[in-house]
């Protein structure tokens, strides 16, 4: 079963070696790779416009001297009446032969900028004229297999067509030029894109969708040239890359959703948590015993702005529970207490930390029985405590 199972393997391995030895078929993959980078920036600037650029430019450098091979179609003996094929083969090995000025171009070596940029856009414009023709040669060619099917289709009346040999070959070339013309079609569209012709309608991500999926039909259409059984597991590798791909594209979108919706949903309740786990020190009741206490009397005071009398409400604070009391002068804006936002009224008691901040006495020793700092200062009332402790002795 091993054994078994590891030929297996070297078959299916030995069949990608033999695809990717074609130039091709090399190139195809390189194209998905660029347009596949262009979907991802949607022409912002990133990681992906970087692959989008950097493969575009490392394509024109792979396909050097390849507009020879258009060009051996034109001097080669054709039947009359191709005038389409000829004119698909000129502007195909025209745009390929612009495609090397422009890298050399984009390399440095031409210094001409400006110039190499137009031969770009000519370039481009040959590739479009190059599709439209493939169009055209496609819907004759499509035309023309379909009346002979047509004809085949008659002299089976009530036999099964699809057991002729001969209407299961036209079958299959109507099928391979049904998937070029589709091809062609949509690469006049991506070439619209590079070329910004409708910038409004198609726009780069559009550009790259549609050039993403006329590089995997391209990969497709080189494995034809093989035989039928190494075309089937080809296909069936494809067809495992790409869901493969799929899938972990779809498990990484799933965990980024899942993480996003845990930090907005979560992360208030994980903050409560560790604020509630932390440790926290409060004061005890003794501690808080030892801060002083005093009583508020209020005093009003007025005062005139502009032409009007205004009355203020500022305070003494009197200590309690001393022989000798001391006293402190409190304004309006000092006369209130920031636990509770609450002005002092006349006859409150307060409680002052070794900071000298006031509060409400009952506001201060619910929060220093939780915290023992200052709510103003952060100052920790046992810290200071000690230490006028050891001043003391």
């Amino acid at each position: 079963m091993a054994s078994s199972t590891l030929d297996v393997s070297r078959a299916e391995l030995a069949l990608v070696v033999m695809y990717l030895n074609k130039a091709e078929a090399r190139d195809k993959l390189c194209r998905a790779i660029q347009y596949g980078s262009k979907f991802l920036s949607g022409g912002q600037p990133g990681t992906a416009q970087n692959v989008d650029k950097s493969t575009s430019l490392a394509r024109k450098v792979f396909r050097l001297f390849k507009f020879v091979n258009d060009l051996h179609g034109l001097i080669s003996p054709v039947p009359k009446g191709t005038s389409l094929p000829l004119s698909k083969n000129a502007l195909l090995s025209t745009f390929l032969f612009l495609d090397q000025i422009v890298w050399l171009g984009r390399s440095g070596i031409y210094k001409n900028k400006e110039r190499a940029e137009l031969l770009g856009r000519i370039s481009l414009f040959c590739w479009m004229g190059s599709s439209v023709c493939t169009t055209l040669v496609e819907l004759g060619e499509i035309g023309r297999l379909s009346s002979s099917m047509k004809k085949i289709e008659k002299g089976f009346k009530n036999s099964n067509k699809y057991q002729d040999e001969e209407y299961r070959a036209k079958l299959k070339k109507s099928n391979e030029r049904s998937l070029a013309l589709i091809k062609s079609a949509m690469d006049i569209v991506v070439a619209a894109g590079l070329l910004q012709l409708s910038p409004e309608k198609i726009t780069p991500r559009v550009t790259g969708a549609f050039g993403f999926i006329t590089s995997i039909i391209s990969c497709y259409q080189v494995t034809q040239h093989f035989s039928s059984s190494l075309t089937n597991t080809l296909y069936k590798l494809c067809v495992a890359f790409l869901a493969f791909d799929v899938i972990f594209l779809v498990l990484c979108v799933a965990v980024a959703s899942l993480i996003a919706i845990a930090v907005c949903c979560c992360l208030p309740c994980i903050i409560a948590v560790l604020y509630a786990l932390a440790e926290r020190e409060g004061a005890s009741d003794e501690e808080i015993e030892r801060l002083p206490r005093f009583k508020f009397l209020t005093v009003r005071n007025s005062e005139k702005v502009n032409g009007e009398i205004l009355e203020t409400h500022g305070g003494i604070m009197t200590q309690l529970g001393v022989d000798s009391p001391s006293e402190r002068v409190l304004s309006s804006d000092e006369a209130e207490c920031c636990v509770c936002l609450c002005e002092y009224e006349d006859g409150t008691e307060l409680r002052e930390l070794w900071c000298r901040h006031h509060f409400h006495e009952a506001c201060i020793d619910k929060w220093l029985r939780i915290n023992a700092t200052c709510p103003l200062c952060k100052s920790n009332i046992l810290k200071t405590d000690e230490q006028s402790g050891n001043d003391a002795v």
